[in-house]
């Protein structure tokens, strides 16, 4: 008699032998198309095995209990290949795939996830929606349905409903903290502050939602959650102030980026060059591909400031960093100051 422990062990050793010589994001799918042709012959026997068992016995419920087992792991199969479908890139397969997959199991919530990830790298931005909105009404808790809705809704330009559902996320995250100390001498501690207990989820969430206020045009709230970042940031990594790009965020340099860019919308150039400088610093110590974008930045803040001396120099020091101008900028430049480098 099968037994779906003795299945499942089976499955996995199947799955790990044919991915054993294939490439993470390009697997075989011929030897997917096996495995999963083979698995579905082993739940058919298993369920076509119940199936006779419940007509001798329609009173047994463990027999119902199992078959709407195999049919779950059955289901499963479907998923399984779909995900390996949307890491190839052939979401109209994928899709296929979920959707049979859901028809046997239409209470699993990370199936009506995943499907409707495929439909969002589609496009069909509605249909993902639906399904996101679909697992959430399966799980209300399920915060990857949230997180990935608020994309949909921030590329389908529906920039208030991904706000609501952000701030869903950043609530959850932000609801334990973690006190942070720091070593004084002689065996005392200096309390610092509180980061939420979900840090590295939480700071997502903020400068996700803040990148969405700044496209809403509401900067002040942009620039608010970029504080929140920048202030966890500073908590943080105050047991590693020697050397902060050994404490957990030294990333930080994106968010002062991030936050001069919104400054520079404002027209706020001061505000702007300062955040550009403090990223610049950071850098100075460990070095990132972001320093091209930085002087470029900067130099678009002198220009506005009519300081072209300025400008000129992080040009050049744009250049150097291995990124180049865009033309446009570099004759207005040109004309501005009246010289030519």
């Amino acid at each position: 008699m099968p037994n779906l422990r003795k299945i499942s062990c089976l499955i996995l050793l199947l799955l790990f032998c044919s991915h054993c010589n294939n490439e993470v994001l390009q697997p075989n799918l011929n030897s997917v198309q096996v495995i999963t042709n083979q698995r579905n012959r082993i739940y058919d026997e298993e369920i076509s095995r119940l199936n006779k068992a419940i007509e001798s016995n329609p009173d047994g419920t463990s027999t119902y209990y199992k078959r709407g087992e195999a049919y779950t792991q059955k289901g499963m199969l479907y998923f399984e290949r779909g995900k390996v479908y949307t890491q190839k890139g052939d979401y109209d397969h994928a899709i296929v795939d979920y959707t049979r997959g859901i028809e046997l199991d239409p209470n699993y919530a990370g199936a009506y996830i995943s499907r409707g990830e495929a439909y969002y790298k589609k496009g069909a931005y509605d249909y993902s929606i639906a399904d996101y909105s679909k697992a959430l009404e399966l799980n209300p808790n399920f915060l990857d349905a949230y997180e990935k809705r608020s994309y949909v809704f921030a590329a389908k330009g529906e920039l208030d409903k991904a706000i609501v559902d952000i701030s869903k996320l950043i609530e959850h995250y932000s609801a334990e903290e973690n006190e942070v100390r720091t070593a004084v001498g002689n065996g005392e501690w200096r309390y610092v502050g509180k980061v939420p207990k979900n840090t590295v989820e939480a700071v997502g969430a903020y400068r996700f939602r803040a990148s969405v206020y700044r496209l809403n045009g509401d900067y002040e709230n942009a620039i608010a959650d970029y504080n929140k970042v920048i202030a966890i940031h500073q908590i943080s990594m105050s047991p590693y102030i020697s050397d902060p790009l050994k404490g957990p965020f030294y990333w930080v340099h994106e968010t002062y980026l991030l936050r001069g860019l919104v400054y520079a919308d404002k027209h706020d150039y001061d505000n702007a060059i300062a955040d550009y400088n403090s990223a610049i610093k950071l850098l100075s110590i460990g070095g990132s591909n972001l320093k091209g974008s930085l002087y470029y930045a900067r130099a678009m803040a002198w220009f506005y400031k009519k300081n072209y001396d300025n400008a000129w120099t992080d040009v050049k020091h744009c250049r150097e960093s291995g990124d180049k101008p865009e033309l446009w900028f570099i004759e207005a430049l040109r004309q501005a100051s009246g010289r030519n480098e």
